[in-house]
């Protein structure tokens, strides 16, 4: 028995020495590695500038993703909000049109392809209350026109 005690003991001592030992491990790997002789220091005012360089301007393409900056960058254009989502069953073929005829779209007209489910304040603003639909506003972001529904000729059509 009591070398069966001094058994029990010796395994216990190795568990936690292993697991004591894997700890420091995990603990040494997730710190931050020194940083070598070799690297550089940038800057935030350099980095923000590079970051603002790196910014494709919202005129080289007329069908783009809504953000508030390029919504904002673009306001001397005529911009129309196409509120898109995914699971709708009319607005991927819609999707796809507008990627396909980007070019067709014209030089002045951008549209922006907002997500109806996570843009909740510009559904609020402009009282959105169905997918697949448009709203065309001006340089000040106010309402002009809104509908819903239409093929690419068709929305083409309905922006003044």
């Amino acid at each position: 028995m009591k070398n069966k005690g001094n058994v029990v003991a010796v395994v216990v001592i190795i568990v936690a020495l292993s697991l004591g030992g894997g700890l420091l491990l995990i603990n040494n790997l997730s710190q931050k590695a020194p940083e070598s002789e070799s690297s550089t220091i940038i800057p935030n005012e350099v980095v923000d500038e590079v970051k603002e360089d790196s910014v494709q301007p919202v005129t080289q393409s007329r069908y783009v993703d809504y953000s508030k900056s390029a919504f904002g960058q673009a306001a001397d254009k005529r911009r129309v909000l196409y509120f898109h989502a995914d699971w709708c069953p009319v607005c991927g073929p819609l999707n796809k049109e507008f990627i396909e005829k980007a070019d067709q779209i014209p030089e002045d007209v951008i549209i922006f392809k907002a997500n109806y489910d996570t843009e909740t304040e510009l559904k609020k603003k402009y009282a959105i209350t169905y997918q697949h639909t448009f709203v065309q506003v001006d340089a000040d972001g106010n309402e002009v026109a809104k509908w819903s529904g239409g093929d690419f000729s068709e929305v083409m059509a309905r922006i003044i």
